[in-house]
């Protein structure tokens, strides 16, 4: 609910406030935190927020909602403009509130759906006669609030934007924790934590992917005032700024990564920011709930919002480049002898696609291996599965047909041999020609095939960043996004029935801006079990379980070598979409019946795997055990997966405690049954006894059978918790 008296703003949500005030030109941000009471004065507030020791009129580190070049400010600032005579200063003046509808419909940027209500700053550049519109919007049972800005060139002279960012939060703080998630190809998402103290920190992609590097999302513990999660509705280069000032204040700043840019605005055009998301907590469970059910109940189309994700086979660590249409049937047949919804053809099947150098572009059936897809659709679909496709529509290669046609469609300098990555090149997506060929390329596949499923690849970086469409490639990163937006837009509104899954060499761009099309991305390449803890336990902390790719793959794993049970890799991997990626064909008939349980499992549970309120159990990333537990609403039912990454022997026993049940309640504790345990467990006790006592499970994680054969003492469990009647 959004409030208006005086010259404040008062924003509430569930169990937050932000209020803002007007003074003199300036908007200040006097409280963002727990609810506070509707009152007609806050005076007490506002002079403690613009009190400072540094001198008697200085305001530049005061908690101000926009901050410029020219405002005095010592500090990272928000806005950053430069004029046709290369004048770098702005003056904003704050020139009132509004509250607006602005669910407007998609134009060329992801936004957040379902707006409750949203409040409209009003500036005004007196040096440039810029107009700055800040907008901040509220949700119906959310504690979230999502931010965006607009520059307006309401002037008479054409001005260069250098940086325009999406939010700006200032704390009275000496410094604050900031946890985020870092990485790289094959172990993305690293939860990381570090103190910022007189300091700057940033973390940024300038690959133009939100990337493997740096996620945009972000949580900052801020002392004796709460805990904020952000993250931004946008794929491209972001930056994340956060900076401590020796007086005692804190600045963070989200948006567009600046790196590069130098976007022209003409007389009347504007340039708008992406949304960023950001909510207040008194815990990290608290912002990783609310920002779980933001981004089911406000990114995720609606087609799936809510949809239970299939149990996939993904075809290519068992064939690779080497498959025939007989043989994809025959895999697929034993897929769905042991309960596989899905069955998905990778990369090799169009154009003359038998190596990664070759046919990228060239989006048509390669009917000597597949006999024709739209048979082997048919084939696969008639025995009950359905059927998905591979595409890497932003690459090109050299050896193509689409070069030999089109070679201005390549990204790339005149005249300066590119450089190769990968065997592939990147095509132009700020090029609108680049973007209907494949809308119509695509498109012809997607309705000769009927796919249910598209698997949406993208393996390398921009580096050659050209378009022979620009002028001013200072505008480049942004340009291309926004074509990658239109490409997407068209194909899933045609074919909104149609699951994608986006992909980028595994998790280099796992975003809200690709969610927003794409309802799940997979995580990471790096599918084994013991690495995949770290990443999933990191990608979970901003992103809901049905958005995260998570699949049992063969063993020894073809990125580490490790090997691991085939119950844990199932236990690891049950907690996001799931599926397989091996050759059901080397399996022996002991391990094809396992599968056949573990599956029948998952379905039977999938619902709260996939949709319930998930916590954290201990921390994975940087300590031996822990897990995770989902529990339902009415908090009747949970799973709950605890893990031992490795035996250390002549020690205390592990010892778990449990999140998010009912004190009230009591519950039967059982364990799902594994083929590789003879034990199990099984007792009754209350919620509160669970919650706050750690659980011995005595023997339970030294008696696998089947440890020697694997060569480690990685153990997981998966615990069923049902109240009882």
């Amino acid at each position: 609910m959004i409030k208006l008296f005086g010259n404040y703003a008062k924003i509430d949500t569930l169990n937050s406030t932000l209020l803002l005030q007007i003074v003199s030109g300036t908007c200040f941000k006097l409280h963002y935190g727990n609810h506070i009471k509707d009152d007609d004065d806050y005076t007490a507030i506002f002079d403690s927020v613009i009190d400072t020791y540094t001198s008697s009129d200085d305001t530049s580190y005061s908690n101000t909602m926009v901050s410029t070049t020219g405002d005095g400010n010592n500090i990272e600032n928000m806005v950053r403009v430069v004029s046709d005579k290369n004048v770098f200063l702005t003056r904003f003046e704050c020139l009132g509130f509004e509250v607006v509808d602005i669910n407007t419909p998609y134009t060329n940027t992801p936004h957040a759906l379902d707006k409750d209500e949203t409040l409209k700053i009003t500036y005004k550049d007196v040096v440039n006669n810029l107009t700055l519109y800040q907008y901040i919007s509220t949700y119906k049972n959310s504690d979230a609030l999502t931010f965006s800005c607009e520059l307006v060139n309401s002037g008479a002279k054409t001005v260069f934007v250098n940086r325009l960012l999406s939010a700006q939060l200032d704390f009275e703080a000496s410094e604050v924790t900031m946890h985020s998630l870092d990485g790289a190809w094959c172990r993305e998402r690293n939860h990381n934590v570090r103190v910022v103290k007189n300091a700057k920190t940033s973390i940024e992609s300038r690959s133009g992917f939100s990337s493997n590097l740096h996620n945009p999302f972000v949580i900052l513990e801020v002392p004796n005032q709460g805990v904020i999660g952000s993250n931004l509705i946008y794929s491209g280069n972001h930056m994340e700024i956060v900076e401590s000032v020796p007086v005692g204040r804190c600045r963070f700043l989200t948006g567009l990564n600046d790196y590069m840019m130098r976007y022209k605005l003409s007389v009347g055009e504007s340039l708008a920011t992406p949304e960023a998301v950001i909510c207040y907590g008194n815990s990290l469970d608290d912002i990783t709930s609310t920002m779980h059910d933001f981004v089911r109940n406000h990114i995720i189309r609606k087609e799936f919002r809510n949809k239970e994700r299939p149990v996939l086979l993904n075809n290519w660590e068992a064939t690779y480049f080497d498959f025939t249409h007989d043989k994809l049937v025959k895999l697929a047949t034993l897929a769905h002898s042991v309960g596989i919804e899905l069955f998905v053809l990778d990369d090799g099947w169009f154009g003359k696609r038998n190596t990664d150098n070759c046919s990228l572009g060239d989006w048509v059936d390669n009917t000597e291996k597949t006999g024709g897809l739209d048979k082997l659709s048919r084939d696969i679909k008639a025995q009950g599965l359905k059927f998905g496709l591979w595409f890497e529509p932003e690459m090109i290669s050299f050896d193509s047909d689409l070069f030999r046609a089109h070679p201005e469609y390549m990204m790339r300098l005149p005249n300066v041999d590119p450089m190769e990555k990968r065997n592939q090149e990147m095509l132009d997506l700020a090029n609108p020609q680049v973007v209907d060929y494949l809308v119509n390329a695509l498109s012809d596949v997607f309705e000769k095939v009927e796919p249910d499923y598209v698997k949406w690849d993208c393996n390398r970086n921009m580096i050659d960043v050209y378009s022979q469409t620009l002028d001013n490639h200072g505008e480049y990163y942004i340009r291309y996004i926004r074509g990658l937006y239109d490409l997407c837009y068209r194909l899933v509104t045609r074919f909104h029935n149609i699951l994608f899954e986006a992909c980028s060499a595994g998790g280099n761009r796992f975003d809200l801006g690709m969610l927003y099309f794409m309802p799940q991305t997979w995580a990471s390449d790096n599918s084994e079990a013991s690495h995949r803890l770290v990443i999933q336990e990191g990608t979970l902390f901003g992103y809901p379980q049905s958005t995260m790719g998570a699949h049992v793959s063969i063993v020894p794993n073809h990125q580490t070598l490790f090997s691991t049970s085939l119950e844990s890799r199932f236990n690891v991997a049950s907690i996001g979409a799931f599926g397989y990626e091996l050759d059901l064909e080397a399996l022996p008939s002991e391990e094809l019946e396992t599968m056949k349980k573990q599956i029948k499992f998952y379905k039977e549970k999938r619902s709260l795997l996939q949709h319930g309120k998930y916590f954290r159990l201990g921390d994975l990333t940087h300590s031996n055990l822990g897990g995770w537990i989902v529990v339902n609403d009415d908090q009747t039912e949970a799973i709950a997966t605890i893990v031992v990454k490795k035996m250390v022997y002549n020690s205390v026993r592990p010892r778990f405690t449990f999140k998010g049940l009912n004190k009230d309640y009591k519950y039967e504790v059982s364990m799902r049954e594994q083929t590789n345990l003879k034990s199990t467990v099984s007792f009754k006790c209350y919620g509160d006894v669970l919650m706050n006592c750690g659980i011995d499970f005595k023997e339970l994680f030294f008696s696998e059978v089947d440890r020697y054969q694997h060569g480690n003492s990685f153990a997981s469990r998966m615990i069923i918790i049902k109240k009882v009647d």
